[in-house]
């Protein structure tokens, strides 16, 4: 059917304009695509998104040798089976990221792959909420989403991490999406008092609202 058949060109569209819309957003605050690649790599992997040894520059660059040999999401019902196939692809794992001459462009292909995968498990819209916070304060999106306190409370149920965006963007007031944000940065710095970190969410909050 017409509907399998562009299923995963369809995920990997959204994938890719979301992460190019990540990328604008992270230039305008001075952050660099490969350090954005490490915070989606970490949200793919604190999700259960990518496996534990697998990196976003490794799915990039597998990405690019599946696109050398005419591998492309459209020739796939699912995007898994896409990257599925992508992960067959055998690359050489010992490179020097740092020589690589096009090191954006293999991140950001790797992001799309995470990305993708992302969307297809909870969904474009929060997925897309996801990428706006990441892109308007990296720094602790990385520390509120890729926490253990929010790991457990998305594996509930996947309709919590857009919850827990919606939280982060000021669109609700939930007591208990709250304290599990609380709970994870109370983990991940167990030096801040309990008002430090609800400053520090708070702080994010006016961040996120105030660029919208």
């Amino acid at each position: 059917m017409f509907e399998l058949i562009g299923a995963a060109i369809s995920v990997f569209s959204s994938a890719t304009s979301i992460v190019n819309a990540l990328a604008t957003a992270l230039k305008a605050v001075g952050v660099a695509l490969i350090g954005a690649g490490h915070i989606i790599e970490n949200f793919g992997k604190n999700l259960g998104i990518i496996k534990n040894e697998e990196d976003t520059v490794t799915l990039g660059r597998q990405c690019q040798a599946a696109e050398e040999e005419g591998i492309k999401p459209d020739d796939f019902e699912s995007f898994d089976e896409y990257v599925a196939k992508v992960r067959e692809i055998h690359v050489d794992e010992n490179i020097n990221v740092d020589e690589l001459e096009n090191k954006d462009e293999i991140t950001r292909k790797g992001m799309e792959i995470i990305m993708g995968l992302a969307v297809e498990k909870f969904g474009q819209t929060t997925i897309e909420k996801v990428g706006d916070i990441i892109g308007k304060d990296p720094e602790k999106a990385d520390l509120v989403l890729n926490s253990k306190a929010v790991a457990d409370f998305v594996s509930n149920d996947n309709d919590n991490l857009d919850r827990v965006a919606d939280y982060l963007k000021g669109d609700n007031q939930s007591a208990e999406v709250r304290d599990v944000i609380l709970d994870g940065i109370s983990s991940a710095k167990p030096d801040l008092s309990e008002g430090e970190c609800f400053d520090l969410v708070k702080d994010m909050r006016e961040v996120i609202e105030g660029s919208l």
